[in-house]
C-alpha cells in the first residue's frame, strides 16, 4: 500500500483499522532528522521522524528515498529483516541526504562515499549535517 496525498499521509495511516499490508510506503517531509512535525498539528508536511515513530510500532523501516518503505512485523521475522536490510532509521535518513545530492559531489568525495557509506559519523561529515 502506498500513501502519498501531500500532507495527510500520517492521518490516513492512523485511520486504517482493517487492512494491514505487507509493504507500506508513506511520503515523508524534508525536515531534519528527529524533527517531529505533523500536518494536523502544525500544517507542515509529516516529518520523517514523526512517521517513523508512529509506523515503526507495527512495521520495520527498510528504505528511505523521500518515501519511507516499511515491512509489516507480522509477516517478516526480525532475523529476516536484520539479515537483508538496515533497520537504523538515522542511517536511512543520512543515506537519503547523501544520495539526494550525490550528483553535486566531486570524484574524490564520491569515492569516499562509496567506500564509507555505512559509517554515520563519516556520513554526517560528508553532507555537512548539523
Amino acid at each position: 500500500m502506498s500513501i502519498d496525498i501531500d500532507s495527510y499521509d500520517l492521518d490516513v495511516f492512523r485511520s486504517i483499522e482493517i487492512y494491514h499490508p505487507k509493504l507500506l510506503i508513506i511520503e515523508g517531509g524534508k525536515q531534519k532528522y528527529k524533527v517531529l512535525s505533523e500536518h494536523l498539528i502544525d500544517k507542515n508536511l509529516n516529518s520523517f521522524s514523526s512517521i517513523f515513530n508512529e509506523v515503526s510500532k507495527k512495521y520495520y523501516l527498510i528504505f528511505y528515498n523521500g518515501n519511507l518503505f516499511f515491512l509489516n512485523k507480522n509477516f517478516f521475522s526480525k532475523d529476516h529483516i536484520l539479515l537483508n536490510y538496515f533497520i537504523d532509521d538515522e542511517l536511512h535518513y543520512l543515506l537519503h541526504c547523501l544520495y539526494y545530492n550525490y550528483f553535486k559531489y566531486g570524484f574524490l568525495k564520491k569515492k569516499i562515499i562509496n567506500l564509507l557509506s555505512k559509517n554515520k559519523y563519516i556520513l554526517k561529515l560528508l553532507i555537512n549535517y548539523k
